[in-house]
């Protein structure tokens, strides 16, 4: 478990959309756009969850073929990108 309220882990994010709480993902340009952050909108939430690292509360891809990796592992088909 991330252990962060808005922060939710892969394995943690694949139970969740496997159970059909999931509603969106997006990429998010980081505000040095060194990367991207993934952010994903639950159902039953106002906030979406940020996806974590193990050891920290964000993780940080460094490509967008990586964001689109993980987010097609946790079962999305569509991801939306915001530069």
């Amino acid at each position: 478990m991330a252990g962060f309220v808005d922060a939710i882990d892969t394995k943690e994010a694949i139970i969740l959309f496997d159970a059909g709480a999931l509603k969106t993902a997006t990429a998010v340009k980081t505000p040095l756009g060194n990367g991207w952050v993934l952010l994903i909108t639950a159902k039953q939430r106002t906030e979406p969850y940020r996806l974590a690292a193990q050891r920290e509360d964000t993780r940080v891809f460094k490509s967008a073929d990586a964001v689109l990796a993980t987010a097609k592992k946790i079962g999305f088909q569509q991801i939306k990108f915001e530069i």
